[in-house]
């Protein structure tokens, strides 16, 4: 996905929530300066960045990365054999 998608969906989050660019930045313990390019799709999100915001928003980090439409992270999905097949996300929380 391109970075600028990632940015789309950060914003989208960030504003459905009524987070500021500052308080996220704060968050993640960089400047607003370096997430607004994150925002905007300038500097990529590191993992650890990607890690931190998916446990803000308590979403499923494929969403931001735009390999899963659902920003849901109880939507566990299930492989061929019906077992479910759990995320970075599921293991680390």
């Amino acid at each position: 996905m391109p970075i600028k998608n990632i940015g789309y969906r950060l914003k989208n989050l960030r504003e459905i929530n009524n987070f500021s660019q500052e308080y996220l930045a704060r968050t993640l313990n960089i400047s607003q300066a370096a997430y607004s390019k994150i925002e905007n799709g300038s500097t990529q999100l590191s993992l650890e960045h990607l890690i931190k915001i998916s446990k803000l928003y308590k979403i499923n980090y494929d969403y931001l990365l735009g390999t899963n439409d659902s920003h849901n992270i109880n939507d566990i999905q299930k492989t061929n054999d019906g077992k479910s097949k759990y995320t970075i996300i599921n293991i680390l929380q």
